[in-house]
């Protein structure tokens, strides 16, 4: 599988991931980019079939340029593809699925039928509740630079589960933010 974290501050929305690719308890690469860039304003992150998260790519795509990148604003439609329309079928067949989608502002967590906003930091795949510890720690205790913080979070992660290993690949966002 795989370890993916996003997680978001008041000046950067960062994701880190794994490269590791499995087949069933078989390495197949060490160096496979787990996260997807669609352009400058927002990528995405997925863990389980690779096959099937390719193939979101492009629907994803279609959806978020449609809406001008507001994630938000794009919710319904997500929801549509992933669990009314004919991709439906593909995640039955995959339920280890998970996907992480981020734009400057948002970060969203889709799994298993629902789609949730994340508040600060989340983490996917399986190494993901080593690297959700291991980030909570170190954010709360020792807090440098989110992009540092998450690639460490991901190296915690490699240490115990066997589907992630230390080659981190990252993708990160400068935010727009507005003190309310």
């Amino acid at each position: 599988m795989t370890t993916i974290i996003c997680a978001k501050d008041k000046n950067k929305v960062v994701m880190a991931a794994d490269s590791r690719c499995t087949a069933g308890h078989n390495i197949t690469t060490d160096n496979f980019n787990k996260i997807v860039k669609i352009d400058d304003k927002i990528f995405y992150g997925y863990s389980g079939s690779v096959c099937t998260g390719d193939i979101y790519k492009r629907y994803i795509t279609d959806i978020v340029r449609t809406k001008n990148y507001d994630l938000l604003s794009c919710k319904n439609e997500l929801i549509d593809l992933f669990f009314e329309d004919k991709l439906k079928e593909l995640l039955d067949k995959n339920k280890d699925i998970e996907f992480l989608i981020c734009n400057n502002e948002v970060i969203l967590q889709i799994q298993a039928h629902c789609i949730i906003e994340i508040e600060s930091f989340y983490s996917v795949g399986s190494g993901s509740r080593y690297a959700t510890g291991a980030f909570d720690i170190l954010y709360n205790n020792e807090y440098t630079d989110l992009e540092t913080i998450a690639i460490n979070a991901i190296k915690v992660a490699s240490k115990y589960d066997v589907y992630t290993n230390d080659n981190i690949k990252t993708e990160s966002l400068d935010r727009t933010y507005i003190d309310t």
